[in-house]
């Protein structure tokens, strides 16, 4: 258990920052927001992956909610920006 909490402290912690950091930089701060929410889904799916953790229906059921939540604020970002911008006429 000590080289498990030292890999993701060292690792994890390293990544995960180093990720948001990159996105700080080079993406808008309401995608960037959606990444709190990503973060876990993708610890999850490690997980069950690398560790055969169980993936239950409830687990499942709540990445389905949580993907569609970041996928509704991104579609209405993207709405927003279109709307913002001015029609051209050919």
């Amino acid at each position: 258990s000590w080289m498990g909490l030292t890999f993701l402290i060292l690792f994890g912690s390293l990544v995960g920052f180093t990720c948001y950091a990159w996105l700080l930089r080079n993406a808008p701060i309401s995608l960037v927001s959606t990444y709190a929410c990503i973060n876990p889904l993708v610890a999850i799916l490690l997980g069950s992956l690398l560790d055969r953790e169980p993936l239950t229906v409830q687990i499942l059921l709540a990445a389905v909610v949580i993907i569609g939540s970041v996928l509704l604020i991104n579609l209405s970002r993207q709405l927003k920006a279109r709307a913002r911008s001015p029609v051209t006429v050919k």
